[in-house]
């Protein structure tokens, strides 16, 4: 009842917005030629804004999934299906030369929900900038890549130890000629419009990343970093879980809720581009200090047995028509087509493998998440700037735990094709 109440309280939202942009069109106020952005600049007063979105459409169905599996998780797990896996909006400005604002909302799933939605104070003396709101935690390498620029369709196993967005301010900055770019924050976990309560509850996370080599004209270059994160978990619970980097798909790995004082985060990460080519990998080790026993008042003290997770992926890519993997801020970016699909252009062409893995079975503590490992084969048809059709066959293999929820000694391997076709604004 209450993401029915949310989904209609954005799109009258969204309504009230288009009629108050409208109105002075209608009633003569503002040129007629005028763009959507400068009639409301015009009627907020903003410097500068803009508009865009983005949609992906996903397909998947599976090649083969081990009955072992079928029998642990049911049949109805492992069934093809389509998504919409993505599909938002939404709204960047300033409100002077130091003051800017980003609001996203995505629609997916058929309820309204937060992505990013922040102010932001730029260039301030000593410190650089301050982002406040519900944005993403500076951790990961595809933490950070925007969903529209990723190489393939979902991001590797790792991406099970991601904090990914909460509410929070962060500070950030590019230093030493946009060589060195750092990003430090302190966060509380929030829901997916952005609220969250409590007491001792924040997070604190902080990534470093510099280009340690570059050539002129940047078709060659050499990309590290590192992020650390320490978590307060604001129920005392820590959990990770995965499906096989598939979306549709049932989760495999679980390590279950574990009694938590405090996480920490480890992060890891590498890229090398050589002209068409991308190298690129991560690793990131998790570590839980659990609660096992109570003080004679009740209250939760340290005094189980740490537990340690870890994950990693390494990946490689190639543009078969000789475009070059950008890097912007520490992240990939756009690539754009030499000859966009029309006029005699037939686009750009991708070809990319990944193996990723994750541990999340700890015996020493009696853990048994299980072990996922994983090997994606991708096909990307970039047919402009804006636009692509992604092709990824996923083969994963699961050994699972131990334990009666999951079935006993459950393992067995999958296989499922996924395509999604991508636009965005």
């Amino acid at each position: 009842m209450l993401a029915f109440q949310r989904s209609h309280a954005a799109a009258v939202a969204a309504v009230l917005i288009l009629m108050t942009v409208s109105l002075p069109v209608m009633a003569g106020e503002v040129d007629d030629d005028a763009s959507v952005e400068a009639v409301v600049r015009e009627v907020f007063g903003l410097k500068h804004v803009t508009f865009g979105g983005r949609l992906f459409c996903d397909w998947m169905e599976w090649g083969s999934v081990d009955s072992s599996l079928e029998t642990a998780l049911g049949e109805d797990a492992f069934v093809g299906g389509t998504e919409f896996r993505t599909a938002r909006v939404q709204m960047a400005g300033e409100v002077s030369d130091r003051i800017g604002f980003f609001i996203d909302y995505d629609f997916s799933g058929g309820d309204a929900k937060f992505k990013d939605a922040y102010m932001e104070y730029r260039k301030i003396a000593h410190l650089g900038n301050i982002r406040v709101g519900h944005i993403r935690e500076p951790f990961g390498l595809e933490g950070l890549t925007s969903s529209k620029y990723t190489t393939f369709m979902e991001p590797a196993l790792t991406s099970a130890f991601y904090p990914w967005r909460n509410t929070g301010l962060m500070l950030h900055n590019t230093v030493a000629d946009d060589i060195v770019t750092w990003q430090a924050g302190v966060f509380r976990d929030a829901d997916a419009v952005g609220a969250g309560s409590g007491e001792e509850e924040f997070s604190y996370t902080a990534r470093v990343a510099t280009v340690a080599w570059r050539t002129e004209g940047g078709r060659r270059i050499v990309h590290l970093g590192a992020a650390y994160s320490h978590r307060n978990p604001g129920d005392g619970v820590a959990r990770f879980k995965s499906t096989a980097e598939n979306h549709l798909g049932p989760v495999l790995a679980d390590s279950g809720e574990l009694q938590a004082h405090g996480v920490s985060l480890l992060g890891l990460e590498v890229a090398a581009g050589f002209g068409p080519v991308l190298l690129q990998g991560e690793y990131v080790k998790a570590s839980v200090d659990r609660i096992e026993q109570t003080s004679w008042l009740g209250d939760p003290v340290r005094g189980g047995s740490s537990v340690d997770f870890s994950g990693y992926y390494v990946q490689a890519s190639w543009m078969i028509t000789g475009e070059t993997h950008p890097f912007s801020k520490g992240a990939p970016a756009r690539i754009k087509p030499v000859r966009p699909l029309g006029d005699g252009g037939r686009g750009a062409f991708e070809l990319a493998v990944r193996f990723s893995g994750l541990d999340l079975t700890d015996t020493s503590a009696y853990i048994e998440g299980g072990e996922l490992s994983n090997t994606t084969v991708g096909l990307n048809w970039y047919t402009s700037a804006n636009s692509r059709i992604m092709l990824n066959y996923v083969i994963s293999s699961y050994v699972g735990p131990d334990v009666e929820e999951r079935g006993e000694g459950v393992e067995g391997s999958t296989s499922a094709l996924l395509t999604r076709f991508q636009i965005d604004f």
